[in-house]
């Protein structure tokens, strides 16, 4: 995850997104972006302020599929371990 993080940092980093509302003025922060698609139960609300497009659409998707792949697999992780028989 730390890796995914990372990567889609440094990518918006030399890639900002286009606002979505020019009059809100929003600040850019590729961090922030990175973890908010990252992190499919929270939102830290810079999802809805920019517009991804071309090749950083792609690396959002990559985002979202990581966050929601892990969110499972601790979910999964944590159900396993209340149901132990023992």
């Amino acid at each position: 995850m730390l890796l995914f993080a990372t990567g889609g940092t440094t990518w918006f980093a030399f890639h900002p997104l286009t606002p979505i509302n020019e009059q809100d003025h929003p600040v850019w922060n590729p961090l922030l972006y990175t973890l908010d698609q990252m992190l499919p139960v929270v939102t830290l609300g810079h999802d809805d302020m920019w517009q991804a497009r071309g090749a950083s659409q792609w690396v959002t998707v990559v985002l979202i599929a990581v966050g929601w792949t892990l969110a499972t697999t601790v979910a999964a992780g944590i159900s396993r371990g209340l149901h132990r028989e023992r």
